[in-house]
């Protein structure tokens, strides 16, 4: 329940950053439209999940915090049933005390009814990190790397392909040549990809 809402609200927040990033890009061609609808359907999406949350621990919650009401309510009666009577050996002032031990005890069950969500989150956090920790490297460095001196040589790019993400090029196809000892400058909108 928590890790569909957490990746759920990871995929709208990436979304989010994609679209700012290349907002000049958006505009140019006219997509505000079609950004709008993903963003859209992603929010749904989110928000979704988070009320599945909400609606399941309102009522759960409640419950836990009902049994552990009562419980205090069943030591308040049989122990004044027990005063009341004189049996049992107890006492107004044992009662009081006891009561009042039961009260330190209900504190931290009610507070472990909280980190049972927290807990949850942590692990979905632990869950993405592990993600990037043990992504494997795609660029293995090689074993016994040359090291060039004085390179004097043309450069040429041919049909070159890139992406970030599967099936979402960044750059596509292209091919250009910078003879030795010239300067190219590449110029673009923020998010066209000029880095890359």
């Amino acid at each position: 329940m928590y890790a569909k809402s957490w990746s759920r609200r990871r995929s709208f927040n990436s979304l989010i950053a994609d679209v700012l990033n290349g907002m000049r890009v958006v505009k140019s061609f006219s997509r505000e439209d079609d950004e709008m609808k993903r963003f859209d359907k992603r929010s749904k999406l989110s928000a979704d999940a988070d009320a599945d949350i909400g609606i399941k621990s309102a009522k759960i919650f409640p419950m836990l915090f009902f049994l552990l009401k009562i419980g205090s309510y069943i030591v308040w009666g049989i122990g004044g049933w027990q005063v009341m009577k004189g049996t049992g050996g107890m006492d107004y002032a044992k009662l009081a005390t006891f009561i009042a031990y039961f009260g330190l005890i209900y504190g931290p069950l009610e507070f472990l009814a909280d980190v049972s969500n927290w807990w949850s989150e942590c692990l979905n956090s632990l869950q993405r990190l592990f993600e990037i920790t043990d992504a494997n490297v795609e660029v293995k460095e090689c074993e016994n790397p040359v090291t060039l001196d004085k390179v004097k040589g043309d450069v040429e790019f041919r049909n070159v392909s890139f992406s970030y993400i599967e099936n979402r090029k960044v750059i596509d196809n292209i091919s250009f040549e910078v003879p030795s000892g010239s300067t190219l400058g590449i110029v673009g909108h923020t998010g066209a990809g000029k880095s890359t």
